[in-house]
């Protein structure tokens, strides 16, 4: 079994998924039911495609660089393709090279101008700012606080230093600061 099937099967027992025979508690990792239903699980994600980021990369990196030795082997014309093909099998193996890099660059018309892309840049821009959310949040923390308001279903004590600093990073935010 990899390290990474291990990892999952430790996120699947901190998560409270177990054999359902067992005194489980989450975490465990004593019982031989569990474990085997554990192995279950994983082996039915791997069977419908899911795999560690790591596996992904190295497959990804792996081709790159069959594609560069490809374009090499055609002549020197295709040198500088190899070479790009190159560096960016090195900046993807060394982590530079990321999936929401993409989302801060402009439609420039190729292939990363893709409906997709374009959905994912639109639903991101319709969410609320932080600050926004911030507000919201302080609001619903007002509306159930049993000091300032008259609301029946009080659930929690006042938050009012927390509602304060909620409002005061939100303001920091409208005026550019980084909280």
């Amino acid at each position: 079994m990899s390290a990474a099937d291990e990892t999952a099967i430790q996120a699947l027992s901190t998560a409270g998924a177990f054999c359902g025979e067992c005194g489980f508690e989450p975490g465990d990792r004593g019982c031989p039911d569990c474990e085997r239903v554990w192995a279950g699980y994983v082996k039915a994600l791997r069977a419908a495609g899911w795999a560690p980021r790591t596996e992904v990369t190295d497959e990804f990196v792996a081709w790159l660089v069959k594609r560069a030795r490809e374009h090499r082997a055609q002549g020197p014309q295709y040198a500088k393709q190899a070479d790009v093909i190159g560096r960016l099998a090195d900046k993807v193996q060394r982590g530079a090279v990321r999936p929401n890099n993409l989302l801060s660059l402009p439609p420039q018309g190729g292939p990363e101008d893709v409906t997709e892309l374009r959905a994912r840049i639109a639903e991101l821009e319709s969410r609320p700012s932080p600050a926004a959310v911030l507000r919201q949040v302080a609001d619903q923390w007002t509306a159930h606080c049993p000091e300032h308001s008259d609301a029946e279903d009080v659930w929690m004590d006042c938050p009012e230093d927390w509602v304060f600093e909620l409002r005061r990073a939100a303001d920091e935010h409208d005026k550019g600061g980084t909280s």
